[in-house]
């Protein structure tokens, strides 16, 4: 009797090969997307907390020409606020106040607010 059974050719098995290469290639893009993706929505909620930080705590303080860095500020590692912080005169009695966010030297955030003088 003659026996039909025959196995996967060279070229079967290549393509097949092929296929799941491509597929792999998708799926770890789409990994390496969801990751970068990730990190920056982190990054950005980390330098909103910090900006949101240090504009309660410059409202705290009385006005004035100049504004230091909240002292009991935690920075995270590799985090820092832009000094001095810029201060305009706007008005008679209006700030304009910019705070600037970096990360390992790169500017993740820049935040205007104003501040009046109390009368």
């Amino acid at each position: 009797m003659y026996n039909r059974e025959r196995g996967l050719s060279l070229l079967e098995t290549t393509i097949a090969l092929a296929v799941l290469g491509v597929v792999a290639i998708v799926i770890l893009s789409a990994l390496i997307t969801g990751a970068k993706a990730s990190n920056t929505a982190w990054e950005q909620a980390t330098a909103e907390s910090l900006t949101r930080s240090e504009i309660e705590y410059i409202k705290s303080l009385d006005y004035q020409a100049t504004y230091d860095v909240e002292p009991l500020l935690s920075m995270p590692v590799g985090w820092e606020i832009l000094e001095p912080i810029s201060v305009e005169l706007v008005a008679d009695s209006l700030q304009k106040i910019i705070i600037t966010i970096k990360r390992e030297g790169k500017t993740v955030l820049s935040v205007v607010t104003y501040k009046g003088e109390k009368q």
